[in-house]
C-alpha cells in the first residue's frame, strides 16, 4: 500500500537488487499518478484506489484479497 511517491522510490531503493521480485507483487497505490509512477518503475500488478481516504483503501483491499 503506498500513498506517496519517496515511499514508492523508498521501497524501490530498499530492496535493491530484489526488486525483480517486488514488481511481480500486487501494489495499491492512491491515486492516477501513482499508478503511472509505479508502472514506470517496473511494477505490473497494480490496483488503484478511488481515493486516499481510508475508506477506499480498505475497498480496494477487500477487492484484492476476494481475488486470492
Amino acid at each position: 500500500m503506498i500513498s506517496s511517491s519517496d515511499a514508492l522510490k523508498n521501497l524501490v531503493q530498499c530492496v535493491g537488487s530484489s526488486a525483480p521480485a517486488l514488481f511481480g507483487k500486487t501494489i495499491l497505490v492512491s491515486s492516477p499518478r501513482l499508478r503511472l509512477e509505479a508502472r514506470a518503475l517496473g511494477f505490473k500488478k497494480i490496483v488503484q484506489a478511488r481515493g486516499a481516504g481510508t475508506q477506499w483503501q480498505l475497498a480496494a483491499l477487500a477487492t484484492i484479497a476476494s481475488q486470492r
